[in-house]
């Protein structure tokens, strides 16, 4: 039960990839407020998370051998929240990274009805922070004539958030960059550690094995968070900004206090440092995080 998931954890990092490493801003305007200096930090420190984050064709070469099909829908925001988050950018901008990756996990699980929902909830949320023209309706429309096509798909939500990449680092917009990346991250961070945490069918061997890979991935997100942690602290927030960077400070001391990173530092002849139990306040800090910034 863990093949599929992951996988469309990491497909989120491809539209991360894509959005994340621009800049973007809660207001509506330019960042008039930021310094150059600060500008040029948040670049650094979106573009620093992408590179950490998990290649998307990682998840599947580990994962393809494995067999297993399960798709888990309660684990993902629903797409008839989207109007819950119109209120502020800040608030649009965060859940639009919580649906990028969602999305990415739909679309890897060919469920294509609920990818357009995905698909016109983000839409929702770009035309908030104000833009617009990445997803439009002529997008939605190429989506429903190529159901049939997954990777077609995926390549057009990727293209979808390209294009935002591109409008906001045109526009010089570095606080809804910063705050799509921290939803990103926090909703790839919830996935990918209550999917290791269900019920599964596998041999004991296939499940250590796979066990041992995505805790290693979970524990190198740390320099990603990090990085999340930096930008949103180098640009203006509004009161869910602020919410989200206190639910990565966080996140960012239950990594510290549990010394993950430095477990797999020291641990020799291939043994798996991290228990399920090592994982668990991870685990809960992340939920209650998340259910902060999607309620």
């Amino acid at each position: 039960m863990l093949s599929k998931k992951l996988f469309a954890v990491f497909t989120c990092a491809l539209l991360l990839a894509s959005c994340g490493e621009k800049e973007t801003n809660t207001t509506d305007k330019k960042d008039t407020t930021q310094t150059q200096t600060n500008t040029e930090e948040v670049k650094k420190n979106v573009k620093d998370a992408v590179k950490q984050l998990p290649r998307v064709q990682e998840l599947p070469d580990l994962l393809a051998s494995a067999g297993i099909d399960d798709f888990y829908e309660n684990l993902i925001n629903a797409p008839k929240n989207a109007d819950k988050y119109l209120t502020t950018n800040d608030l649009a901008g965060i859940n639009f990274g919580i649906y990028a990756v969602d999305l990415g996990y739909v679309l890897n699980y060919e469920k294509i009805q609920l990818g357009i929902d995905y698909m016109q909830a983000c839409k929702k949320l770009a035309d908030k922070v104000g833009v617009s023209s990445a997803i439009d309706e002529k997008t939605l429309e190429r989506f429903r004539k190529n159901l049939d096509k997954k990777d077609t798909l995926i390549k057009m939500a990727n293209e979808s958030v390209q294009n935002i990449d591109k409008y906001l680092r045109d526009n010089e917009r570095a606080a809804i960059s910063a705050v799509i990346l921290g939803g990103m991250f926090v909703e790839g961070l919830y996935l990918s550690t209550n999917i290791i945490n269900l019920p599964s069918d596998l041999d004991k061997n296939t499940k250590d094995q796979i066990f041992g890979r995505m805790v290693k991935i979970i524990a190198d997100q740390e320099k990603s968070l990090d990085d999340a942690i930096a930008s949103l602290e180098s640009v203006q927030r509004d009161v869910k900004g602020d919410e989200l960077l206190k639910g990565l400070k966080d996140l960012k001391k239950v990594y510290v206090d549990n010394k993950y990173a430095e477990k797999f530092a020291k641990a020799e002849g291939g043994k798996i440092p991290v228990s399920t139990d090592d994982l668990k306040p991870l685990l809960e800090k992340v939920k209650e995080v998340r259910s902060k910034i999607i309620q």
